[in-house]
């Protein structure tokens, strides 16, 4: 009965299952793991820790349901469908929001490589002044 639901059966779903969340646990816990270890060794705060180990948690966690939900036949159209989709969905959103994604990366990228300290002068340049 179930068989006919899933890509290759039942009991190759629920071990594909266990193994997807095990992979997705391991690999989250060891990156959030060194991202923290090498926050500790830079000495840097905790405020930008937080949003890259979040971001990084949610990745990969969408990943291992988009291969979960990929092996279930009723919901494999709508998986191909929404990869597909997700494609035009990313080109429409970047140009729709390019400032605030835009900002979100720079975002990214300043809390992993904190070129800034406490005290630093940071000096403004617009053009036109």
């Amino acid at each position: 009965m179930f068989d006919s639901i899933f890509e290759k059966g039942l009991g190759y779903f629920i071990s594909l299952s266990i193994a997807t969340c095990t992979i997705c646990m391991i690999f989250s816990r060891l990156i959030v793991r060194n991202i923290k270890r090498i926050n500790e060794i830079k000495g840097n705060d905790t405020g930008g820790v937080q949003f890259t180990c979040d971001t990084v948690r949610t990745l990969i966690w969408g990943i291992g349901a988009f291969i979960i939900i990929g092996q279930i036949k009723p919901l494999k159209p709508l998986g191909d469908t929404l990869m597909g989709a997700s494609g035009i969905l990313a080109v429409s959103i970047s140009l729709a929001a390019q400032t605030t994604l835009g900002n979100y990366i720079s975002g990214f990228f300043l809390t992993i490589h904190k070129p800034f300290k406490v005290g630093d002068v940071v000096l403004s340049y617009r053009k036109g002044n």
